[in-house]
């Protein structure tokens, strides 16, 4: 979407070259707006004015269009985005029912609504949905019990010839480790602290489901005060170090160690 001072540009460069106004002004062509025209002028103020009418309107449409297209996601049938929305929908303890053509719930109950966060991942006709509860920073896994009823309600609900297998895990537990190189003027309890509290925001910033990568994480730390460069950075979340990317086989991690060695630069 063009930005208030293109649309404004865009109007004024029409404006500019018309004959009409070229004669009434004694403009030439290639005459630019802002050049003859000062900030505080009247047909300034107008055209601000109309562009900023102009980026409204478009700027609502194009909102309007991001509503619709995630609703018509949601709705399509079969879409990572409709599995998504019929995990969270679940209402554990409760039987669907055929309504309207579709499995449904007679009555809609948000207390018995468990799943908070899902990842859908496919793999020919088997699609593969990790759940978790809870909210962010406080996730949990279902109970083998749970996991069995929901799995069942994925089957009442899924399209013919489609295999869905459901699982929900505690979050892996990780641990991080490098080599980080900070100025010797600074505390180096207080980089630390800042340190780790970055990677925390890190990790609370990935979807559920996502990866966490190396590069990124160094990138966050090296804007801590203090580190000069970040080495050797690695990740294991019980399967072996990482130095590029992890994949949380939960969906989410938990930070169970450290293993930051820090160097005076």
């Amino acid at each position: 979407m063009a930005s208030l001072a293109e649309i404004k540009k865009q109007l004024t460069d029409e404006w500019m070259a018309n004959e009409t106004v070229q004669q009434k002004y004694g403009f030439v062509a290639g005459d630019n707006f802002d050049d003859k025209f000062r900030p505080a002028s009247i047909a300034n103020i107008i055209f601000y004015i109309v562009a900023y009418i102009v980026w409204l309107r478009e700027t609502a449409l194009e909102s309007w269009r991001s509503d619709v297209d995630a609703t018509a996601l949601a709705t399509r049938y079969g879409t990572k985005e409709w599995w998504h929305k019929i995990a969270l929908a679940w209402q554990d303890g409760d039987i669907t029912s055929v309504i309207d053509g579709g499995v449904s719930y007679a009555t809609i109950d948000e207390t018995k609504r468990k799943i908070t966060y899902c990842a859908v991942r496919e793999e020919g006709r088997t699609l593969y949905l990790r759940v978790a509860c809870g909210s962010a920073g406080n996730l949990f896994s279902l109970t083998a019990e749970e996991l069995a009823r929901f799995q069942s309600y994925l089957n009442d609900v899924k399209p013919l010839g489609v295999r869905v297998i459901a699982y929900s895990y505690n979050a892996d537990n990780v641990t991080i480790a490098a080599d980080i190189y900070y100025d010797g003027e600074v505390s180096v309890a207080g980089v630390d602290v800042e340190v780790k509290r970055v990677i925390d925001e890190y990790l609370s910033s990935i979807i559920f489901g996502g990866d966490i990568y190396v590069s990124k994480m160094v990138d966050v730390i090296q804007s801590v005060k203090g580190v000069v460069d970040v080495h050797n950075l690695k990740l294991n979340a019980g399967s072996g170090w990482q130095t590029r990317k992890l994949t949380p086989n939960a969906g989410y991690v938990k930070v169970t160690g450290y293993g930051l060695i820090y160097k005076v630069e």
